[in-house]
């Protein structure tokens, strides 16, 4: 046997190993899930109250109606009358309890369980104190024994003050959480019998606790951790994708780690993912991946299934510059011309771009 023949040989016997490795850990994995994260509904549904009695006390309310069941930031005194501006701080403190009402309803109303990353699993024993980051999934994302017949959306929002749940904090407080929030997507995406995973990029360290959380230094770092540690692992048909602003970078960072094929024995090994499994990615206002970085069918794979909606003056849908074949994908008008409100002004074409069915 000659060197060349020789470093194959080895290197698929690694790669074997690898894989053999990764599956007796996702197994050790769903065991641990099922333990460490038990259902708590009573205590969600208080901590529901607790945030809207905090709210009450800032002057505010969530009102809801027939027209609208997300619900709009008003004051208490007089509903007909939004946020009013009484300087940063109070702000700041508005807003945390309007994310923490968006993150309580992703698991009170739509039933995502709240999954702490990074897994101690992951960690040496020295680093288990450090603090952690918190996703939403739905409950099948555990579950790797077998094949789910659905698909999932993979929801990734933008940097800033957002948290997981919102794609945009000023507009959950100026306009309503319908536009602001993930809630009409996840609504969508459950209607459609699919599943949903809401990442969480910008948190990278907890108030009060010493550290950076581990796999969490960089936007890239977490939604890479994830994608890997979540997605891989589980059994759906396919994934759609949804990143808002520097979500693109997250979105780009997967697909140049996830995207080349080996393949061992019939086996699909980890790293082998992403436009195999990816049906359709939607983009708004965005982050694009460098056509450098693509090759010949991974362009052509972006130019069929991936579309940017962009901020413009434009009417919603429309194509904002001609379409070739040296475009990374297709580039049309989002329906507003500010960057915030792009995922929420871009609701119906998202949803005729995946073939849902929307909701109101």
């Amino acid at each position: 046997m000659n060197d060349e023949s020789q470093d194959v040989a080895d290197d698929q016997s690694q790669q074997q190993q690898e894989f053999t490795q990764q599956n007796q850990q996702i197994e050790e994995e769903k065991k641990e899930f099922n333990r460490v994260e038990p259902d708590n509904s009573d205590q969600n549904q208080q901590q529901q109250i607790s945030v809207a009695d905090k709210l009450r006390e800032l002057g505010y309310i969530i009102l809801k109606d027939e027209t609208d069941e997300y619900g709009k930031l008003r004051q208490d005194k007089d509903n007909t009358k939004g946020l009013e501006w009484q300087g940063q701080k109070n702000y700041d403190e508005i807003g945390d309890l309007v994310t923490d009402y968006v993150q309580n309803e992703m698991k009170t109303t739509y039933g995502l369980k709240e999954v702490w990353i990074p897994e101690n699993e992951d960690l040496e024993p020295d680093y288990h104190h450090l603090p952690k980051s918190n996703i939403y999934m739905s409950p099948d994302f555990l579950d790797t024994q077998q094949d789910i017949e659905k698909d999932a959306l993979i929801l990734i929002q933008g940097t800033g003050a957002v948290r997981a749940g919102v794609w945009a904090r000023s507009v959950c407080l100026n306009e309503s959480l319908k536009t602001g929030s993930m809630l009409q997507m996840i609504k969508t995406a459950q209607h459609n019998k699919m599943s949903v995973l809401v990442m969480n990029p910008n948190l990278r360290s907890q108030p009060g606790q010493n550290g950076v959380i581990p796999y969490c230094h960089s936007m890239e770092s977490h939604s890479l951790y994830v994608w890997e540690r979540y997605v891989i692992p589980s059994r759906f048909r396919k994934f759609q994708v949804i990143a808002h602003s520097a979500g693109g970078g997250c979105l780009a960072a997967i697909q140049r780690k996830f995207s080349k094929i080996k393949k061992q024995n019939q086996h699909v090994l980890i790293g082998d993912m992403f436009y195999d499994r990816c049906s359709r990615v939607a983009l708004t206002d965005s982050w694009v991946i460098n056509r450098e970085q693509l090759n010949k069918d991974q362009m052509k794979w972006m130019q069929e299934n991936a579309v940017h909606f962009l901020a413009s003056t434009q009417p919603l849908g429309e194509e904002i510059s001609k379409f070739t074949r040296s475009s990374v994908c297709q580039e049309k008008s989002a329906g507003h011309q500010k960057h915030e409100y792009t995922t929420g002004y871009a609701y119906e074409e998202l949803v005729k771009h995946f073939g849902l069915q929307r909701v109101d």
